[in-house]
Order: C-alpha cells, then sequence, then structure tokens
C-alpha cells in the first residue's frame, strides 16, 4: 500500500536486526515509524489520479497574467451528500495550488467586464462524487465504501470567449486500500494538483 509496505518492511528489518545494545534508541526509532504509520493512515494513499486530455490546448497561455476560477457541479451530483465541503474543498486548494505556482499576477473568484483583456477563465466542473470522511474511512473500514470524484476542466479566453481546451481528472479510492486507502479530501487534494501541474506544464512548454 504505496509507502506503507516499505515502512513496514523496514520496521521488520530493525526488530530482527536489532541487538538491543541501545534499547532507548531503538525504542525512539519504533515509535518513530509508529508515527509515521499512523500518518499514512489518515492522510491515505496516493490513488493516482488520471488526466485525460479532451481537447488538447494548441495555443499559447503566455499572455494570461489573470486567471477567474469558477467551480459547480453537474445536477445529479449536487445534492449528494458532502457535495458543498467538497465544492468549496476543491476550489480552496485549487487556488492555492495556481496562487504558489506563481503563474498569474490576480486570481479571482469573478470578472468585472473591464478585465477580461489578458484573462484566462478556468471552469471545473464536477461530473461525478461520491463523499467519504476520513473518520469513516478510518472506522468503518472497507464497509464504509469509496471516495471518487471526477472533474472536468474548461480553459476559456474571456475576452473572446474562445474554449481553449478541456482537460479531465479523476481518481478514486479502493477497498484494497482498507483504512489506508484515502478519503475524498485526498483525492481533492491529488486532482487539485494534477490539474494545476497541466496549466503550469503548458505555460512553461509554450513559453519557450
Amino acid at each position: 500500500m504505496c509507502r506503507l509496505n516499505s515502512s513496514v518492511r523496514y520496521l521488520i528489518s530493525i526488530n530482527s536486526n536489532q541487538k538491543f545494545k541501545d534499547k532507548p534508541m531503538f525504542h525512539k526509532i519504533i515509535l518513530f515509524h509508529i508515527i509515521t504509520l499512523f500518518m499514512l493512515l489518515i492522510s491515505g494513499c496516493s490513488s493516482n489520479a488520471y488526466i485525460q486530455k479532451v481537447t488538447p490546448i494548441n495555443s499559447s497561455l503566455a499572455p494570461y497574467d489573470k486567471a477567474i476560477v469558477n467551480i459547480k457541479g453537474v445536477s445529479s451530483v449536487k445534492h449528494r451528500k458532502g457535495f458543498n465541503a467538497g465544492k468549496t474543498d476543491l476550489e480552496n486548494k485549487f487556488i492555492s495550488n495556481l496562487s504558489q505556482s506563481s503563474q498569474f499576477k490576480v486570481i479571482a473568484r469573478t470578472i468585472p467586464n473591464n478585465f477580461k483583456k489578458n484573462t484566462l477563465i478556468i471552469n471545473l466542473t464536477i461530473e461525478d462524487f461520491q463523499y467519504l470522511s476520513a473518520t469513516s474511512s478510518v472506522m468503518g473500514g472497507i464497509f464504509s465504501g469509496n471516495a471518487r470524484i471526477k472533474v472536468l476542466m474548461r480553459l476559456i479566453d474571456a475576452n473572446t470567449g474562445k474554449h481553449i481546451a478541456e482537460i479531465r481528472s479523476g481518481a478514486q479510492t479502493r477497498s484494497s486500500g482498507g483504512i489506508f486507502r484515502g478519503n475524498t479530501s485526498s483525492l481533492i487534494t491529488e486532482i487539485s494538483k494534477k490539474l494545476t501541474d497541466e496549466i503550469i506544464n503548458y505555460r512553461r512548454l509554450l513559453h519557450k
């Protein structure tokens, strides 16, 4: 299970090779790895989110120095348990990633009429959603079900309305991961990074 298996193997090797000459240090090492395993349990393993380029970017993103981010869900998922919390989580994490990338001078949620030049509209549509909290994942184990989310990102020129690209990303937890499989929030973290990386990579590629 991701990094978990390597951590477990390391613990076993320590246990089998330790001569117990330095018991306090041995106990510290064991405690450190127990804490590491617990953090993995809470955060979950990587679900390997995919990227699907529905309409690949074929024009430069370099001219855009402002970005407007809109997030919505299709009608079939809007009333599902945890959707509003998931939508807010996606918005916060995506905007945070985009801000940290330093690719745009301005990142906002709305667009004034005099703000359209050199502005990229980023529309994120949640197409599929199944909520699973971290608590349910740990306490309920495989009986609590799985989390999943699928997001379509549309890039639009704010001034002309031209659709530049469509990129989809999705991820889901797997029961085989047990209580270490992650949750909705961990999936959103991964997808947010994937989609941000797509924008960053295209800006860098087309700058050259």
